[in-house]
C-alpha cells in the first residue's frame, strides 16, 4: 500500500516484507514487522514515518490478503491478457488467492494500477464480468 493512500481507502500494512499467517480455513492475514512498522523507504528521502506524516488513519497492523499482484517488467514480445479472461492463482501456507500479473514499464503509475487491481478483484467478487455486463 502507499503512503497517503487513506484519502482512497487504503492503508500502509508493510514495505517491502510481509508474514503471512493463516487464519481459519480459508483467510491469510499479512503484517509488517515490528522494527519497520509503519516506516516505508523512499529513495531520495530515506525512511519515513507513515503514521507521523499522513496519521494513524493511514496505516494498519495487519490486513486479509485477499490476492497477490505479481509484477513485471514490460516485454513487447510476450503475449499478454489484453482482456482479463485468463484468471491464474498462487498457494501460501495451502490457501489459494488469485493472482494478477501485470507488466509494468517506466513512467507508469504502478500505485494507480495496483490500486485498479484491487478493485475490479472486488467487482469480480460481486459477480461483474466487464465482457458481459453493459452497465
Amino acid at each position: 500500500m502507499r503512503p497517503g493512500a487513506d484519502i482512497e481507502g487504503h492503508r500502509l500494512i508493510t514495505d517491502d516484507y510481509v508474514e503471512l499467517t493463516r487464519r481459519n480455513i480459508d483467510k491469510l492475514t499479512g503484517e509488517g514487522g515490528e522494527v519497520l512498522r509503519h516506516h516505508m523507504e523512499l529513495r531520495g528521502l530515506g525512511i519515513i514515518n507513515i503514521k507521523e506524516l499522513f496519521g494513524i488513519s493511514a496505516t494498519s497492523v495487519s490486513q486479509n490478503v485477499d490476492i497477490a499482484v505479481r509484477l513485471e517488467r514490460w516485454n513487447p514480445e510476450a503475449d499478454y491478457d489484453r482482456l482479463g479472461l485468463e484468471h491464474s492463482t498462487i498457494e501460501f501456507l495451502g490457501i489459494s488467492i488469485p493472482l494478477i500479473g501485470m507488466p509494468v514499464a517506466p513512467g507508469r503509475n504502478v500505485a494507480t494500477l495496483v490500486e485498479v487491481a484491487a478493485r475490479i478483484h472486488l467487482l469480480r467478487q460481486r459477480g461483474y464480468r466487464p465482457l458481459k455486463d453493459n452497465n
